[in-house]
């Protein structure tokens, strides 16, 4: 009886996964007779729609400004402030992932993977890093490489923000995939 049970869970999971798989939409792009382009989830039936392929979106939550309330008064958080392009501290020309490629595939049994980073002029006086992968905070810096630790197999994107001294953000770097191999720990 105990062993029927456990079946009927195993059945009752996999029926509610398969239930859930749909809701990670695809966007499909497609153009009316007029030639306006159109994006959606449900394209019409007897237009060529075609799957538009969406890059991770890259945010960096913990730039925002936390003001403190005065009074009791709720105040929310405030976006970072565009920079000042006339400060020269802060005209970057060129900032970007180095390492890994994007769509490239590192091999590391222990899972260990560096990011480097290019950045042209080289890192202002009291500017710094924050590495991010898969959205998440990895680490903050000076230095233009981070090595993360125990990455998992499988499919993965990083990217990093440029922050002032006062910590807003100044430009962050275009989002790159990448996939790691690593040995079975069945072997």
């Amino acid at each position: 009886m105990v062993a029927m049970n456990k079946h009927y869970l195993v059945l009752f999971l996999a029926v509610l996964l398969g239930l859930f798989a749909p809701l990670q939409a695809e966007v499909y792009r497609w153009t009316d007779a007029s030639g306006r382009v159109y994006f959606g989830d449900k394209p019409p039936e007897n237009s060529r729609a075609t799957n538009v392929d969406l890059p991770p979106l890259t945010v960096a939550d913990s730039f925002f400004k936390h003001h403190k309330p005065e009074d009791g008064q709720e105040q929310e958080a405030t976006a970072p402030e565009t920079p000042d392009k006339a400060d020269a501290g802060q005209d970057y020309r060129y900032f970007e992932v180095l390492f890994p490629k994007n769509e490239d595939t590192v091999r590391t049994n222990g899972g260990q993977v560096t990011v480097q980073l290019e950045i042209d002029p080289p890192l202002q006086p009291g500017h710094g890093l924050v590495f991010y992968m898969d959205g998440k905070q990895m680490g903050k810096s000076s230095s233009t490489s981070l090595m993360l630790e125990n990455v998992d197999r499988g499919n993965h994107s990083v990217f990093a923000v440029l922050h002032d001294a006062s910590g807003e953000v100044i430009r962050n770097t275009q989002p790159v995939r990448f996939n790691v191999l690593r040995a079975s720990i069945l072997r």
